[in-house]
């Protein structure tokens, strides 16, 4: 009963991973497509309690590497932090992102990694600069009628946020 059980669970995520292309962008993706993310993100403060969270903007190039469908770009982010006082934090970060191609229309699904600085307002000891690391996953869908615009979710440890979401434009 128990071998039955494990086929059951296993083989259709067995058929899911051999669907999957590896070395093509999603259909919403050629190489050289730009896009652009506006999104608001939840997670925890860098210091203190939360007033503004994350809010972030992101632009990626589509150019593969070694066939491979990688996107590069930059993360720009902003949070404002309560410690009895407002302390802005500033976020530039470098980005890249792996695409997975499931053949899904209007979808493209990527795993990402932020790397960059966050440069806080100086108070005390509270302020100066952190190093910013994110891994996340992700997933965009363009709308079937408008498909330069969309929507976008990333989920992932991020040094801002752990849920990030909004709207996606391409051009």
């Amino acid at each position: 009963m128990r071998r039955v059980f494990l086929a059951c669970v296993f083989l259709p995520m067995a058929t899911a991973v051999f669907a999957i292309n590896l070395r093509s962008y999603p259909e919403v993706i050629q190489n050289g497509t730009m896009m652009f993310d506006v999104g608001v993100g939840f997670g925890t403060p860098v210091y203190g309690s939360m007033l503004c969270p994350p809010i972030s903007l992101n632009f990626e190039y589509a150019l593969p590497v070694f066939s491979l469908p990688f996107t590069f770009g930059l993360k720009f982010a902003y949070s404002a932090d309560n410690l009895g006082f407002t302390n802005n934090n500033f976020g530039i970060a470098f980005r890249t992102a792996y695409h997975l191609n499931f053949g899904v229309p209007h979808l493209d699904t990527y795993v990402a990694l932020n790397l960059g600085d966050i440069i806080s307002t100086p108070w005390g000891d509270y302020g100066g600069n952190s190093f910013w690391i994110g891994i996340m996953a992700g997933a965009r869908y363009y709308f079937k009628y408008q498909s330069h615009f969309g929507v976008y979710l990333e989920a992932g440890f991020d040094k801002l946020t752990y849920v990030n979401f909004g709207g996606t434009v391409r051009f």
